[in-house]
């Protein structure tokens, strides 16, 4: 059931390719709060002899209840975000294939950014939506930048431990990551200055670097 301002409750049916009745989960709203991305939970896959939880992505305009479906494929999603501007959507999948991918709502397609054999990515927005920071593990560990524009991405800086967080500042100056037990700060132009400003806390409580 999804409450629609002003009106009765309704019931949200989603008829996915002879599918119906799929688990509804994960709803995301939109900067703006007009729409709501969510996951259909179509229950149980296999790939290369590997189980997965099939899903698809869809997209729901809360004024109009129009529904959109976003990805076509059945996947199993890691994590979605909506860029800043509301204009695109990004994607971790991790089966049939680990991907970072984005969808440019006002065309419908979606870009691959970039692949790699690990479960471990992490992904922030620019705020001005025109690039995408993630951190991957496999091959080696890297913290990259995808040009919304083009695709392309490029290398920052290569942490010595895992990343497990990793966040781009409002300002579009710095990006904010936990590695291991520190928290540091980079540049968001080519990754410099990396400092680190709080180490995470043992038994004795929290440290902090000048």
């Amino acid at each position: 059931m999804k409450k629609i301002p002003g009106g009765q409750p309704k019931r949200l049916t989603v008829d996915s390719d002879g599918t119906t009745g799929g688990k509804v989960s994960n709803p995301l709203f939109a900067p703006d709060g007009r729409r709501v991305l969510f996951t259909v939970e179509l229950g149980l896959g296999y790939y290369k002899g590997e189980p997965y939880f099939r899903q698809r992505v869809w997209l729901l305009d809360v004024g109009t209840k129009k529904l959109r479906r976003l990805t076509g494929q059945e996947e199993m999603f890691l994590d979605r975000q909506w860029s800043p501007s509301g204009k695109y959507v990004a994607l971790v999948a991790l089966y049939p294939e680990a991907t970072l991918s984005v969808i440019d709502l006002t065309t419908g397609k979606r870009r691959t950014i970039a692949k790699s054999p690990t479960s471990n990515w992490h992904i922030s927005w620019s705020s001005d939506s025109r690039r995408l920071f993630y951190y991957v593990d496999e091959p080696k560990r890297a913290v990259y930048v995808a040009a919304i524009g083009t695709g392309r991405s490029r290398r920052l800086f290569q942490p010595k431990e895992d990343v497990i967080s990793l966040m781009c500042s409002p300002d579009g100056a710095r990006i904010a990551y936990v590695e291991g037990r520190a928290l540091r700060l980079a540049s968001q132009r080519d990754g410099s200055g990396i400092k680190t400003i709080l180490r995470l806390p043992t038994s004795q409580g929290f440290e902090n670097d000048a």
